[in-house]
């Protein structure tokens, strides 16, 4: 079973150290083998499946116009997990008519939501991902037009029974 930063997929939820709520089946986690790129965790969880999703928020890094100290932070971390699942799919894409195209707003479009900078593993593309992962990302989310933090999510092969579980149960609510 794969356990990113020490959290075992399908692990009930009963089980992590320190989770709480933090949006409906999401919760912050005290990592069992944390990761000094980050500070934050989180897992989403059902009662059935467990722990079907695990993600990384790092610290907030500030970074000059260009996001040259975002994308060398990503860029590692990248580098890191290519050392286990090889090469992945990058994205580094503008949405068209975005007005944030000069390389100095590479930051202000990040900020924005017209920049996506990105690595994705997926179990179609990366033959080294374990059989219990669907898809690893790592990314730059942006904090605000000057600074940003890197993002780390491991998704199970199982995420779409947990949306399944999930829709049952709140059927049931209406």
């Amino acid at each position: 079973m794969t356990s990113p930063f020490g959290i075992a997929f399908y692990t009930p939820l009963d089980q992590l150290a320190d989770a709480n709520e933090v949006a409906p089946g999401v919760y912050s986690v005290t990592a069992p083998s944390p990761h000094p790129a980050f500070k934050t965790y989180l897992v989403r969880a059902t009662p059935g499946l467990g722990v079907v999703w695990i993600k990384g928020l790092g610290e907030t890094l500030e970074s000059d116009s260009f996001g040259g100290a975002t994308r060398a932070a990503v860029d590692r971390l990248k580098d890191q997990l290519a050392l286990r699942y090889k090469e992945p799919r990058k994205m580094d894409f503008l949405m068209q008519g975005s007005i944030w195209d000069d390389p100095k707003y590479w930051m202000m479009g990040l900020s924005a939501n017209e920049r996506y900078y990105s690595y994705t593993w997926d179990a179609k593309g990366a033959a080294a991902l374990p059989e219990d992962i669907a898809t690893v990302y790592v990314g730059a989310s942006a904090v605000s037009g000057d600074s940003a933090m890197v993002v780390l999510e491991y998704a199970s092969r199982k995420l779409p029974e947990a949306d399944a579980e999930d829709d049952r149960r709140l059927s049931d609510l209406l």
